[in-house]
């Protein structure tokens, strides 16, 4: 039999093909430029996560070293209160030996005897005499503990003044630690808000590399179910061609030509049937008024067949194509389907 394809249906299939094609070339960019966001955003998001671990590590150091501080200030504290303590007793210690010496004085003074003479009296007179009568020893004594004095003296004063450099160092170091620690906190509470939006930009990113997952396998069997269709075709065309060939050998033309007919109806409504399957997009009015003026067209070309009976049996019907034609249109649709395949492999490989 002849071959019943017509030039509008090679044309609507040649169509669909490239249709698909593009569309499956769409998808295919769009899901590489989602899968590369979605490393950049996971890039980001290692990058965030370091950050974040080494601010909460600084933040840790930060605390450990504050807390070191205030053991170190408390140890200071109680040091000091220990030197205040001993300092006191010591003074009141030394308070009691001067209190106990000048008693002792006291004492020796009254138990001088003092004889009547004139010189003792001018001597008496003069207001050095009650130191001249003191004892050597108690003098020494007395020098030294104003001595020992003086030096607890000195030394509580540098002491002051060492506890009030360090609480000042303390204080500062307390003020640079808190405006760190907040800092660090900022740095932190900044760190996790980027976080969270990166991972919700990274969870829209595979949605909508799911998405295209989907189209994706939608393409590649809408173009197998294309691939199937047009080797049905073939086989069937190949089938309609031979029985025709044998009819006209056998010399039964009309019969030929009415089966012809029939047949090309069949293929017309069922390519009809698979370009609304495929594209989706066809309604029910369309399909009807197609497969009509389909049918007219295959009925007014068999008719001028029946009319042209007479001519070569090589020359075919006007309409339809001819075997060359048809196989380098057949090639093209193969070689088609083949590049698209190669085309989705390579974008993913």
């Amino acid at each position: 039999m002849v071959t019943s394809i017509s030039a509008e249906e090679f044309q609507r299939f040649q169509s669909q093909l490239l249709d698909l094609r593009e569309a499956q070339i769409t998808a295919n960019d769009a899901k590489l430029r989602a899968e590369k966001r979605i490393k950049q955003l996971e890039e980001e998001l290692i990058y965030t996560q370091s950050a974040l671990t080494n601010a909460q590590t600084t933040f840790s150091d930060h605390n450990s070293l504050l807390e070191e501080l205030k053991q170190e200030n408390k140890l200071l504290r109680d040091k000091l209160f220990n030197t205040e303590s001993s300092f006191q007793l010591q003074s009141s210690t030394l308070r009691a030996e001067c209190y106990r010496s000048s008693s002792r004085q006291d004492d020796f003074c009254q138990t001088i005897i003092i004889p009547l003479q004139h010189k003792s009296i001018q001597t008496n007179n003069d207001p050095n005499c009650e130191l001249n009568q003191i004892p050597a020893f108690l003098m020494n004594d007395i020098e030294n503990l104003t001595n020992s004095l003086k030096q607890a003296n000195y030394t509580h004063d540098q002491l002051k003044q060492t506890i009030e450099q360090l609480n000042n160092k303390v204080d500062t170091i307390e003020n640079q630690l808190s405006f760190d620690v907040f800092n660090a906190q900022q740095t932190i509470k900044k760190l996790t808000q980027e976080n969270k939006s990166l991972l919700i930009e990274l969870n829209k990113s595979q949605e909508k590399c799911h998405e295209l997952n989907i189209i994706e396998s939608e393409l590649r069997n809408q173009i197998d179910v294309i691939k199937r269709r047009s080797e049905k075709l073939n086989h069937e065309l190949r089938r309609q061609l031979s029985r025709f060939i044998r009819n006209h050998h056998n010399g039964d033309i009309d019969t030929s030509i009415q089966q012809l007919r029939k047949n090309s109806l069949h293929s017309s409504s069922s390519s009809l049937t698979s370009s609304n399957i495929i594209l989706g997009t066809s309604t029910s009015d369309g399909i009807s008024n197609e497969m009509m003026n389909d049918s007219m067209m295959m009925n007014n070309k068999l008719s001028n067949v029946s009319m042209s009976k007479n001519t070569n049996f090589h020359e075919m019907p006007p309409g339809f194509f001819s075997t060359a034609d048809f196989k380098v249109s057949k090639n093209r649709i193969y070689s088609f389907v083949f590049s698209s395949f190669f085309l989705t492999r390579k974008h993913f490989t």
